[in-house]
């Protein structure tokens, strides 16, 4: 694949390396820089629920959720004339490490900054896969730890 250029304004206060396409890490900062670099991008915003069906902005607990189920990230990118909205949708419990894991306590610390992390750097991956690549952010890979169920005869 050919390396890829980005130029920012000398103004923007922010550094961007080339994209590396393939498996990798990006920091949400590094791939909010990269969509920003595009200049393509019109907007993002994070929303979290505990049924899927009322979503808010600034979440909190309340009786029977220390978490939220589920938090969307949608991100609007402009295509030629129009803009397109990809939406990332995730659930808690897909997401959380397990809790033998080391990050675990940071994740019920803070619930919406962890899962809204993750939805971000969902949709701008999902928006912007031509500069991202499929890297993904490091608390994205926490619930890779979990293990899997067996099931026996």
């Amino acid at each position: 694949m050919p390396d890829i250029k980005i130029e920012l304004p000398a103004d923007s206060g922010r550094t961007a390396r080339p994209a590396t396409y393939g498996d990798g890490f990006i920091t949400l900062d590094e791939a909010e820089t990269l969509a920003l670099a595009t200049g393509q991008h019109r907007g993002m915003t994070v929303t979290f629920s505990d049924d899927g069906q009322t979503w808010v902005e600034a979440w909190m607990p309340s009786d029977g959720h220390t978490a939220p189920e589920f938090a969307r990230a949608v991100v609007t990118r402009k295509y030629d004339d129009r803009d397109v909205e990809t939406v990332s949708t995730l659930r808690w419990a897909e997401y959380v490490p397990n809790i033998d894991s080391p990050r675990y306590d940071d994740w019920t610390r803070m619930p919406t900054m962890y899962l809204g992390k993750c939805a971000k750097v969902s949709a701008y991956r999902g928006a912007f896969r031509d500069v991202i690549g499929n890297r993904y952010e490091l608390a994205e890979l926490d619930q890779a730890t979990r293990p899997t169920l067996a099931i026996t005869a």
